[in-house]
């Protein structure tokens, strides 16, 4: 089992988000997670790079139908930091750096 196999969240002005990795292979990088941004739900698929010093996570996927892209950090699992790039109903891109602590 992954250390990554956890639940958690972030709270800004805008949004309510979590994400629970649900497959994480420590071994090949591979990625399943569920995404839920206030209220809103999709699965996102990717990799993780274990390094020596932090891991790094590149998930894609679509949440309510909206493209989504993330890349987070994380140095012992305990904490994730990292960007969301997303479009909304007008197909623009948006930026978001945020952190996601623990549940």
């Amino acid at each position: 089992m992954s250390l990554l196999n956890k639940t958690y969240h972030s709270a800004s002005a805008s949004a309510h988000f979590y994400i629970t990795f649900t497959t994480a292979d420590n071994y090949t990088g591979a990625l399943v997670a569920t995404a839920i941004i206030n209220g809103k739900s999709g699965i996102l698929t990717g990799k993780q790079t274990i390094g020596g010093n932090y891991t790094s996570i590149f998930l894609n996927g679509a949440i309510d139908g909206k493209t989504e892209s993330w890349t987070l950090v994380t140095p012992d699992y305990a904490a994730l930091n990292g960007t969301r790039n997303f479009t909304d109903e007008t197909g623009q891109l948006f930026s978001h750096a945020f952190p996601l602590g623990l549940i």
